[in-house]
């Protein structure tokens, strides 16, 4: 469907399927499981959700969406697993409770929002730093791989 500038807008249905269409044609979104979603505003605000494995990808994702007709700005609530890493060691770092472990004792591996800790943390210290990660805002799932040395 071509779209013809009328001055009007274009219906929210064709310009989500439009959306759907540009973000299917990227092979990332067909070949992993980001986990996005979608929604537009009367105004055109699209707001986009979900994972990426990368900020290249979140980045390539937001111009995309930008780039169809009928869509005027893109809400950006995709989280990149670099981002969500990063969110769970600060976390770790300034938390009461998990503070004091040595650096780089625990590891984080994120992806779509799921999360691997692994490392070496005493028994009575894993369920703390669980906790700080399974808080953290994108955080869909906490994997538990901490053990000690």
């Amino acid at each position: 469907m071509v779209a013809v500038a009328t001055g009007r807008p274009l219906p929210r249905e064709d310009v989500l399927a439009a959306v759907e269409q540009a973000l299917w044609r990227y092979a990332p979104v067909r070949s992993r499981d980001l986990q996005l979603a979608w929604s537009l505003d009367a105004a055109g605000v699209l707001t986009l959700s979900g994972f990426a494995p990368s900020h290249t990808i979140k980045d390539t994702l937001l111009e995309i969406a930008a780039s169809v007709p009928g869509v005027s700005r893109v809400e950006d609530r995709v989280m990149a697993d670099p981002d969500l890493e990063v969110s769970i060691a600060q976390a770790l770092s300034v938390d009461p409770k998990t503070a004091d472990l040595p650096p780089g004792s625990v590891q984080v591996f994120a992806q779509t929002g799921n999360v691997v800790l692994v490392g070496d943390v005493p028994e009575d210290r894993r369920g703390e730093v669980v906790r700080v990660a399974g808080q953290i805002d994108g955080v869909r799932q906490v994997v538990n791989r901490l053990g000690t040395g």
